[in-house]
């Protein structure tokens, strides 16, 4: 049996395959039957802790999750690690739903967070080749950027798109590719506290799985 934390609705961790592999099945650690496989150019390598999936050509390497279009609860977590590889960044993962949805490009200069068309755009960005970790929340009315468990910015929220497949290593538009690394990707069906997400950046909340 697997024992996860409450409210972790999908988990993808990238440990899949075999270490430098492309094609590989792409699991949800929450049992959920939302797996995939990574497409084109994208790989498995050796990541932040076990492994992640790597983007490297800047042109149609991705992951995406096509048949599987997961619900948005009223109230979430979307976050996930990344390290940017280039110095032009690009969008490092989305939830697709048509032209709207959750996106959170990884630039030069700053770093955006959106949902639909609301967004939220910092100067804050990790140095390049470096992990870090994003998330958004939501709690009905307020969207909230986080990058390494600390608030960048706030916005307002009303009536956003409520279900999306998930795509890594290029944007809404199947656009702005990105150059790097993905791994632990997680959305929760509640808005985690600022304290919460700080204990998944320490590993403290580190989906809490096991076999038993």
């Amino acid at each position: 049996a697997v024992v996860q934390e409450a409210n972790l609705e999908h988990w993808y961790r990238f440990e899949e395959g075999e270490v430098g592999g492309t094609g590989k099945y792409i699991r949800d650690w929450t049992g959920a039957d939302t797996s995939t496989y990574v497409r084109n150019g994208a790989t498995i390598q050796s990541g932040r802790r076990g492994g992640c999936v790597r983007f490297a050509d800047g042109a149609n390497d991705e992951v995406s999750w096509t048949s599987f279009y997961l619900t948005i609860s009223s109230s979430y977590t979307f976050a996930f690690w990344a390290k940017r590889d280039n110095s032009a960044g690009g969008s490092a993962v989305t939830l697709v739903n048509g032209s709207d949805g959750i996106e959170v490009q990884i630039e030069g200069s700053n770093t955006v967070f959106m949902h639909d068309s609301t967004s939220i755009s910092t100067s804050t960005v990790p140095t390049q080749g470096d992990w870090a970790h994003y998330a958004i929340t939501y709690n009905g009315t307020t969207m909230t950027a986080y990058i390494d468990g600390v608030s960048v910015g706030t916005a307002s929220l009303s009536s956003p798109s409520t279900s999306g497949y998930l795509r890594c290593g290029r944007g809404i538009a199947s656009a702005n590719a990105f150059v790097g690394d993905v791994d632990d990707i997680r959305l929760y069906s509640t808005d985690l506290t600022s304290s919460e997400l700080s204990s998944v950046v320490s590993g403290d909340i580190d989906g809490q799985y096991h076999n038993l």
